[in-house]
């Protein structure tokens, strides 16, 4: 079941982290800017990504996470507990 409403939270969290920043929208954001919008810290965010349960991508030495993968993280959040 989709959320309309939940799949654009993380949208409108990171407009406000990079509110006036850049006109450009932005593809992949860093751990810390995830753990903000996830409202968990940014070693919780690691043990997601290297637990298979939020996808990332390495670019240089760091991890970047998409919206997608921060919206499909929280969709299955909210289908286990409805499930549970």
């Amino acid at each position: 079941m989709t959320h309309p409403e939940r799949s654009t939270t993380a949208s409108r969290v990171f407009e406000q982290i990079t509110e006036g920043t850049s006109s450009v929208r932005r593809k992949l954001y860093r751990v810390e800017e995830v753990a903000e919008v996830l409202n968990v810290g940014r070693t919780k965010v690691f043990d997601l990504i290297r637990s298979g349960h939020l996808a990332s991508v390495k670019v240089g030495g760091s991890r970047r996470v998409t919206e997608q993968a921060i919206d499909d993280y929280i969709e299955r959040l909210c289908h286990d507990s409805e499930v549970a």
